[in-house]
């Protein structure tokens, strides 16, 4: 997409964002905004729901300078529902970096250049043609140009300014993990760096040449601009702004001479004997350098007949933009199963389609794949096993890499191969790294092992994967297959992208209640009331599935039952409110149909189970606690997905507990609003005390709300405390010392301590906790060695942790540790790495006032 295809980029300073109701409209729903103040002062705003996602993962705060850019609105399937998402782009916004050296494309020179050649065509034809113009430079956020295969080896690219005229890529080397030093910056038409060593004016000429540039200009030191001269005279790149001196020249003429002996030397070793054709004698030189390899007289070699043309395409199509052609059939729970489904193509010839090769599998060679060095090369066992038991396929999808020699240079091996194979399991592509053993004297290639890796976005797997074999003798590149292989990647970091978003579009169309199925339970509820009696007023936590031994044993036990002989479905159950919804809305989800019949079948035997004995219409159980509906329905849907195989697993059970979290917080509310009409029409005048227990219920949410946030670094001020209450629904007016907290129903209270005030630093706060004195004061049970104990686990994590939300979380969980010590809990604290010192600690004893110093 070119920069004049973008629907709507904005660049200024990011000045406000949040929820809010739509234009500010209280009439209109929940929406999100974001406001940029332009170079001319204007603030523009932006509403889009997905803006949220987009802030917090580009990470920019409030006063930065930003780009954000609305790319267009894009199709959303939803069952038989189509919607229209936006799509947005965030960035924070890069001015260029003053970097003094630069190589410039001189566009002027090739002109020049290239106008006398037209010229001369035009007398000679006598046409009326405009001359030629240099080959265009590609705009970076396109990519028309393949980037050399030194970049993409040793530095990791990133783009700034995206949709902006100024947009450029910065460059820096693969072990800048964090990425902090430039090595060089691309910003289309130019490459800027501060560094004048010979790698990276050698990757930047790589960069010119892709390009392209046939004709480059100067600026920088004079070592910087020598030493470009130098190398760019040598590939015969033209060079404006640098007057060699007669050191120069000479040093380019010993420099070609060097170049010249090396290449009639590398091709010498390998030129075949001179042949007669037409009469005359020929030299054929080879134009790439074939590996040495133990390789039998006239037996052909997968070398060679890898350097014979290939249909590419036909093998793209053939996998297919949405990886069908890499789907897998066989799946493995254990090492045992892959044994037992290898036995469809162990000893069976196998052929490769992209090249023809052949090869076999043996059972020895199926047990080293499962074995446990083996599976632990890959991204976990689960698709390691998977990859094992479909290992014939990915070899037939595979395509060939690169090899080298036997590293103890065994004549009965000709070479080990690397072939790379997509791999589509559950709706994800992986990449499979296959390594075939090529045998001497016409004895076929062994498929040795396997192991599977993960697409990440942005970065391809392949150079991690070379790395560990470009040291061994004989390496070598399969490179008329770099490029195919450049392709797969892309279509599968795309194909990922895009079922990511649909799989976040699953879970937001799974998590939306069915108003009509809440409407109907909650009648139910109704008229259960009248008859007198009321639900247990429980709303759900987030983790209400977390089950206790201690307190949880009815529900332990229950979930051990085998409740498959309970077959008579009492009709009472679907007449009761919970079980009702839950039915309901399990039925609802996005599953299969066959998981939604067998979970039926399983919670109408436990219910049946539970209630046998009754089979009234206002059955008992409408009082049993909806914590034990939910956990025991949520096992039985656990159980459906797995017997299934059903894909998403993880996703469906999570939209499960959001609507069993949502349906409490549902029932909570109408229960008390029906109660409270109730008595309104027998007092005119609210009941004080019920007033007052709203507002206990309302303070324990917003506390509960807190602590949860507090606990997973989520809560790290009162500004993150305030965005949490808003999203769940609750008014939030913020005052110096406390805040105001209104929900749903108009119950409104006032907190007041330190967690609700705006000098409020989770961090910090913990941070004070965790000091040795102020442990002493709190719990003087606790003694002098687990206190030491204590603060060098917390400086370690002060190491560890560098981010803010996981800094909070894990101090808060020592925090948890050091009251469970002092209540009498033993506390196993993680050994440190070796280097890791105990800090000398004095702590005060109150009995003597003496200090104790430990070490």
């Amino acid at each position: 997409m070119s920069n004049q295809d973008k629907k709507d980029t904005l660049k200024g300073e990011l000045v406000a964002f949040g929820a809010d109701n739509y234009l500010h409209d209280p009439a209109k729903s929940m929406n999100y905004y974001a406001q940029i103040k332009k170079d001319d002062g204007t603030i523009s705003e932006r509403w889009g729901k997905d803006l949220e996602s987009v802030i917090k993962d580009s990470g920019v705060q409030v006063g930065d300078t930003v780009v954000l850019a609305e790319l267009g609105k894009e199709p959303i399937q939803v069952g038989d529902k189509t919607f229209h998402k936006t799509i947005w782009d965030l960035q924070k916004y890069e001015p260029a970096l003053e970097l003094p050296n630069a190589i410039e494309h001189d566009t002027e020179r090739e002109l020049q250049k290239s106008a006398p050649a037209v010229f001369a065509d035009k007398t000679k034809e006598n046409e009326q043609e405009a001359p030629a113009t240099p080959k265009k430079t590609p705009n970076l956020s396109d990519f028309e140009f393949e980037l050399p295969s030194n970049i993409k080896n040793n530095y990791i690219a990133i783009v700034k300014n995206r949709h902006l005229s100024d947009q450029k890529i910065n460059y820096y080397d693969k072990d800048d993990k964090d990425q902090v030093n430039i090595a060089f910056e691309d910003r289309n038409t130019s490459l800027h760096t501060s560094r004048q060593d010979d790698k990276t004016i050698y990757a930047m000429l790589d960069m010119a040449q892709s390009k392209g540039w046939s004709a480059i200009q100067l600026k920088g030191t004079e070592e910087f601009k020598q030493k470009v001269w130098l190398e760019a005279s040598l590939r015969g790149i033209e060079v404006k702004d640098y007057e060699p001196n007669e050191k120069d020249l000479v040093e380019l003429q010993a420099k070609q001479a060097e170049r010249t002996t090396n290449q009639v030397e590398m091709t010498a070793q390998k030129a075949p004997e001179p042949k007669q054709e037409n009469g005359n004698s020929q030299t054929e030189i080879q134009s790439s350098t074939t590996p040495p390899t133990h390789t039998p007289t006239g037996q052909e070699t997968i070398y060679g007949q890898l350097q014979k043309p290939m249909d590419n395409q036909a093998y793209l199509d053939r996998i297919g933009l949405n990886f069908d052609g890499a789907s897998v059939d066989r799946y493995a729970k254990n090492s045992d199963e892959v044994v037992e489904k290898a036995q469809d193509f162990v000893g069976k010839e196998l052929t490769n389609i992209h090249s023809g090769i052949k090869g076999v599998i043996s059972n020895s060679n199926i047990k080293k794949m499962i074995s446990g060095s083996a599976s632990d090369k890959s991204v976990n066992a689960e698709i390691h096993r998977v990859a094992s038991a479909n290992a014939d396929k990915l070899f037939e999808n595979s395509v060939f890499a690169w090899q080298y020699q036997d590293r103890n240079n065994d004549s009965n091996f000709i070479a080990i191969h690397r072939a790379i194979a997509p791999l589509k399991f559950n709706d994800e592509i992986y990449f499979a790294k296959l390594t075939v053993k090529e045998l001497a004297r016409e004895r076929g290639n062994k498929i040795y092992s396997i192991e599977a890796v993960e697409v990440e976005q942005g970065k391809s797997p392949i150079p991690d994967m070379m790395s560990v074999d470009q040291d061994k003798q004989g390496f070598t590149e399969h490179r008329p297959n770099g490029a195919l292989i450049d392709i797969i990647v892309q279509n599968a970091q795309e194909y990922n992208r895009q079922n990511q978003k649909n799989v976040e579009n699953l879970h937001n169309y799974n998590i939306s209640i069915n108003q009509d199925i809440l409407g109907n339970a909650l009648a139910m509820k109704e008229n259960h009331y009248e008859r007198g009696s009321t639900s247990e007023k429980e709303v759900l936590s987030d983790n209400y599935f977390v089950i206790d031994p201690k307190n949880d044993f009815y529900i332990a036990n229950q979930l051990n039952k085998d409740v498959s002989e309970f077959k008579n479905h009492h009709y009472a159950i679907d007449r009761t409110s919970d079980t009702y919804f839950i039915k309901q809305m399990v039925n609802e989800l996005n599953i299969s149909d066959d998981v939604k019949r067998d979970f039926e079948l399983k919670f109408n035997n436990r219910m049946t189970e539970q209630f046998y004995a009754n089979d009234s219409y206002d059955m008992p159980h409408e009082n049993f606690s909806l914590r034990n509906y939910a956990v025991l329905a949520r096992s039985d849907l656990e159980q459906s997905l797995n017997k299934f195989n059903e894909a998403n697993k993880d996703l469906v059970i999570k939209s499960f507990d959001d609507l069993m979290v949502d349906y409490s917080k549902q029932v909570s509310v109408h229960q008390k609003n029906w109660l409270s009409l109730q008595e309104e029409k027998i007092q005119p005048v609210v009941d004080s005390k019920l007033n007052a227990e709203l507002k206990r219920e309302l303070k324990k949410e917003v506390t509960q709300i807190f602590q949860n946030g507090y606990k997973d670094g989520v809560v790290t001020n009162l500004d993150d405390l305030v965005r949490e209450l808003k999203e769940r629904g609750y008014e939030v007016k913020e005052n110096d010392k406390s805040i105001r907290v209104t929900d749903k129903n108009g119950t409104a209270i006032t907190v007041t301590n330190e967690p609700f005030t705006k000098i409020f630093d989770a961090v910090k706060s913990l941070k004070d906790e965790l000091k040795p004195e102020t442990i002493k004061a709190n719990y003087p049970n606790i003694d002098d060695v687990n206190i030491a104990n204590i603060t060098a686990y917390k400086n370690y994590l002060l190491e560890q942790f560098k981010t803010p939300q996981a800094l909070q979380k894990s101090l808060s969980e020592l925090n948890q540790d050091v009251k469970d010590l002092a209540n009498g809990k033993s506390i196993d604290f993680p050994t440190l790495p070796p280097n890791e010192e105990r800090p000398v600690i004095d702590v005060r004893v109150p009995e003597s006032g003496e200090k104790s110093r430990i070490k």
